[in-house]
Order: C-alpha cells, then sequence, then structure tokens
C-alpha cells in the first residue's frame, strides 16, 4: 500500500490524478473491472476527462485497494495505452 503523499506523487509520475466518488464496481470479463465514478476535481490529466460520471478500467491484478461504492477518493494512476 502507497501513502498518497507529495514525494509519492514526484516520484511516481501519474498520468492522471482525480478525486472521485466510486459509483459501482464490476468485474467483467479478461480479469478487467469497471468502476464507475463521479469526478469532483482533476488535479491532474494528460487527456480531457468530464466533470461527469466516468468509467475507469483496471486489471484485477492491480496492486490497489478495492475501491467500495459511495465511497469518497483520491485516484492516481497511469493511462492505459494498450487500448
Amino acid at each position: 500500500k502507497t501513502k498518497p503523499t507529495l514525494s509519492t506523487y514526484l516520484a511516481k509520475n501519474y498520468s492522471y490524478i482525480i478525486h472521485a466518488k466510486v459509483k459501482s464496481v464490476e468485474r467483467g470479463n479478461c480479469n478487467e473491472i469497471t468502476t464507475v465514478v463521479e469526478v469532483k476535481d482533476i488535479l491532474k490529466s494528460s487527456m480531457p476527462i468530464p466533470l461527469s460520471q466516468v468509467p475507469l478500467l483496471t486489471n484485477s491484478s492491480c496492486q490497489c485497494p478495492p475501491l467500495q461504492p459511495k465511497q469518497d477518493v483520491l485516484i492516481m494512476c497511469y493511462e492505459w495505452r494498450s487500448r
């Protein structure tokens, strides 16, 4: 588990950082997890992110803690470029 500190942020150089509220979490095919979040604030982004509900795709092997609906979260991630 990694604490979201300034030094972590600077060392990791994330593609995007958003403050969001989790709306739903669904496990799909091919080990993908789709998390629908309501974006409240965009702190960093390498691409446009709307201030609305957006789906985030992650692999089930991701080391991040599982998210729960209605949870307020700070999401710091890398852009998935294989698609």
